[in-house]
């Protein structure tokens, strides 16, 4: 198993463990998750893994998942920066970053523009 193998692993379980707690803060229980299916590239790479509706508003949220707390947030500014490829801090539209450690069962909620 490779990194990128174990890392959507911590990924699947952390959106079993979440989904839960997002279906009650979310109208009538109701949420996407954008991996899948034809436009799944595009709201990933624009907007986030997220879609859901909370008090009538529309919002977009990333998604990050990780195995032990730290104290640290990883947010990515530059994925390659002397090719100049933007991270995901510098590319999404997102409205919240939902950031999930797995051994302490704590989530971040933070306003993605604020950030």
């Amino acid at each position: 198993m490779n990194a990128f193998d174990i890392c959507r692993g911590v990924e699947a379980r952390s959106k079993e463990i979440l989904s839960p707690w997002i279906r009650r803060h979310t109208d009538q229980g109701q949420f996407a998750w954008t991996d899948k299916g034809r436009l799944s590239r595009l709201f990933q790479q624009t907007y986030g893994d997220l879609a859901f509706n909370r008090k009538g508003d529309f919002f977009m949220g990333e998604f990050k998942a990780e195995v032990a707390h730290t104290g640290n947030l990883f947010l990515e500014e530059w994925s390659n920066k002397s090719t100049g490829r933007e991270g995901w801090m510098r590319k999404l539209d997102a409205d919240f970053l939902f950031y999930h450690f797995l051994d302490k069962d704590v989530l971040y909620v933070l306003s993605f523009p604020r950030l």
